[in-house]
């Protein structure tokens, strides 16, 4: 108990310490934020934060010396990228800004086992198989596609990666597969259940997409 003690102890003590940091100007902002550029063009059109259940600021976490898997992580299948726990959060929060409005209310989350409702900000074009998982082990960092996180307090999405034809610039400049099927489920004679999304004498129970369109109506035949 003792050793627990202790390092909860040590614990609170470096979030103060960073907190203390910050408020004088002392901390550096995080190293990958200066090194890792943003490669992905930015939206053209205003994209506002959405509201939020809670306030939080990346730019102040991040110049703590916090980096993005610390809260993020790719659960399997590795498609998108997870929320911290309360508990993640309580970790410096149980005693730093304890009695702020915006951690009562985290207390009251993490008292309660309820999961934060995080509002998703880049959300995946439906149709579309993606996984972090593959790009991050293919070399890709959270700046290319997502920009000065580092530099913002409220999440926007600010750069254009969902669009299909920044992806496949992106995979043609690292001589990646640009192929339809890389990204889409393609209908073909020997599909397994639930890829061929059209029938012909109705939907029933499956859904119409544009890829099955085309491959009914004979575009097939210009690609085999």
């Amino acid at each position: 108990m003792r050793l627990i003690s202790f390092f909860h102890s040590q614990r609170t003590y470096l979030c103060r310490v960073m907190l203390t940091l910050l408020a004088f100007g002392m901390a550096v902002s995080p190293r990958a934020s200066t090194l890792t550029q943003q490669t992905v063009p930015a939206n053209r059109a205003d994209h506002p934060a959405p509201t939020q259940p809670l306030p939080y600021s990346h730019k102040v976490h991040l110049a703590l010396g916090l980096q993005c898997a610390t809260c993020h992580t790719g659960a399997d299948p590795g498609k998108q990228m997870t929320f911290p726990g309360t508990e993640t959060c309580m970790a410096c929060h149980a005693t730093v800004a304890k009695d702020s409005p915006a951690i009562k209310k985290l207390s009251e989350y993490a008292k309660s086992g309820e999961r934060i409702p995080w509002v998703r900000v880049y959300v995946l074009t439906p149709g579309v198989t993606w996984s972090h998982r593959t790009h991050l082990k293919a070399g890709v960092k959270c700046e290319n596609c997502h920009g000065a996180v580092a530099q913002g307090d409220a999440m926007s999405m600010a750069t254009s990666v969902t669009s299909m034809a920044v992806c496949i610039d992106c995979h043609a400049q690292r001589k990646a597969k640009t192929v339809c099927q890389t990204c889409h489920a393609w209908p073909n004679s020997k599909s397994p259940a639930g890829v061929l999304s059209y029938d012909r004498n109705g939907l029933g129970n499956r859904s119409l997409t544009a890829a099955s369109l085309l491959w009914d109506s004979g575009f097939a035949k210009h690609i085999q």
